[in-house]
């Protein structure tokens, strides 16, 4: 069987250099990187953590006996009389240290309206690439045009994602409306279509199969819990000893996405054993704590006690179980039970009925009464 490969690569990212791992899809591969504690890159599609002096080295040893390494692009490339040097990866130009300055002006922008740390990261490293890029042209003197000229040779051209295309433009638009406090028309910019993709959604039963696949009571319960109240994963590891009222049988959800707070069912059952895990476990601070008494569970570790249930129960073989499959798999089964498509959306903390409305086209319920005018025939 031909080995696997992963190819290695460089970015810099806050102004800071990182290794970027690259490789098909691969289950096996990604848990090893998480393991490494590697971050994904959600617009970029890669795994990518910091360059050090040993990093390299400790890739090559974490991926031995699984995957070939290809470094080649971190290799300077050989030169001759004949062969002009060329650039095998994307580099980004040094700041000037005024554009340095403004740069971190819009990361402290960005961070004091409270924006995501994974968002800050991306608009702070496609501001600085293209910021470089129009060196040494002043920023108060780009223009509409630079933007267009730039989205055409940067982005089109090399075939970047549809997430990265309007990444790109929304960082830009921020960037100039904050520090140079001048909105510059980029209607004109070409975004790509809106993809609408339906969920993956699990049965009942599928459920029941993974949740009897995790025998830690601690995990199963985590699993539980995402499905059982609709969660997000940060929202289950964000959750706070006093964000469950016992009382009235209620789980408070605090600071979600768009900084909202919404309360949603507990059933009696997992409150029963939240009591039990409480006592097993005395978390100082969450819920949910790692090894570390106060310190939160680990996201990725999180995500490989569901991979490990779908795999073992046979489902991942059939669907692409993630731990957002849970939630939606807890709106659709609320949406076939009959439940209203407004209580549903404020149950997952929605802010249009339009994002509510997909499950909509999942649901088997109606679906399934529908007769094919070919029974008919």
């Amino acid at each position: 069987m031909q080995k696997k490969t992963v190819a290695l690569s460089r970015e810099m990212i806050d102004h800071r250099s990182h290794l970027t791992i690259s490789f098909g899809y691969d289950k096996a591969l990604i848990a090893l990187c998480r393991s490494l504690g590697a971050e994904w890159d959600t617009v970029r599609k890669f795994w990518f953590i910091s360059e050090d002096i040993a990093s390299v080295q400790r890739v090559f040893n974490h991926f031995k006996g699984h995957a070939w390494v290809d470094y080649s692009t971190l290799k300077p490339a050989k030169q001759t009389a004949q062969t002009p040097k060329q650039n095998t990866q994307r580099a980004t130009p040094e700041l000037t240290d005024e554009n340095r300055e403004i740069i971190d002006q819009f990361r402290v922008a960005l961070e004091s309206k409270r924006y995501a740390p994974s968002t800050v990261r991306t608009y702070v490293s496609i501001a600085t690439e293209f910021i470089a890029h129009m060196q040494p042209k002043a920023v108060s003197e780009i223009t509409v045009d630079d933007v267009s000229t730039y989205h055409h040779h940067h982005l089109l051209q090399r075939g970047y994602g549809q997430s990265y295309h309007n990444q790109l433009i929304n960082a830009i638009k921020h960037f100039f409306s904050r520090i140079e406090k001048r909105e510059l028309d980029l209607d004109k910019l070409e975004r790509p279509s809106k993809q609408r993709k339906l969920p993956i959604v699990l049965s009942k039963e599928e459920v029941s199969a993974i949740l009897s696949a995790i025998t830690n009571d601690k995990h199963r319960l985590m699993i539980a819990l995402i499905y059982a109240c609709g969660l997000r994963r940060s929202e289950l590891l964000n959750l706070k000893l006093n964000d469950i009222d016992g009382s009235r049988n209620m789980l408070w959800v605090r600071q979600s996405k768009g900084k909202k707070d919404r309360m949603v069912p507990l059933p009696d059952s997992l409150l029963l054993k939240l009591r039990a895990h409480y006592v097993a476990h005395k978390p100082n601070t969450y819920v949910f704590e790692g090894l570390k008494p106060g310190e939160q569970y680990s996201a990725s570790s999180l995500q490989q006690i569901l991979a490990r249930a779908a795999s073992q129960s046979g489902i991942a073989k059939r669907k692409q179980v993630t731990l957002h499959t849970l939630r939606h798999s807890y709106a659709t089964h609320l949406l076939e039970a009959g439940t209203d498509l407004r209580y549903i959306q404020v149950l997952l903390g929605h802010n249009s009925s339009k994002t509510t409305e997909i499950y909509t086209h999942v649901s088997s319920q109606k679906l399934e009464t529908i007769t094919s005018p070919y029974d008919t025939l």
